[in-house]
């Protein structure tokens, strides 16, 4: 049911349904449930609240704008910008080191 609506509502392809799917659970495992005593099921598996700030800036199939790192220093006329857009499919379990 949400998987659909998610889709849907974001007008995402239909071969974007694993990433929606993936988008979906990650909301459903961090929402307090009553069933759980008002807890996530992420806090009731491993006894600590999960960070949930990085929900409030992005929803699925979002475009968004990230530095072009195919064709660094690559300008196009009349633009100067080094970004290009790309659509935002899910949030990352782990973080990269730079």
């Amino acid at each position: 049911m949400f998987l659909n609506w998610v889709l849907n509502w974001s007008d995402a392809p239909p071969e974007a349904w694993y990433a929606a799917f993936e988008y979906v659970t990650f909301i459903m495992n961090r929402t307090a449930k009553e069933r759980l005593n008002w807890r996530t099921p992420v806090e009731a598996l491993n006894g600590q609240t999960p960070d949930i700030s990085m929900l409030l800036h992005f929803t699925f199939w979002e475009p968004v704008f990230i530095a072009n790192y195919r064709d660094k220093g690559k300008k196009n006329f009349p633009s100067t910008s080094d970004e290009i857009i790309v659509r935002f499919i899910g949030f990352a379990k782990d973080v990269g080191h730079s």
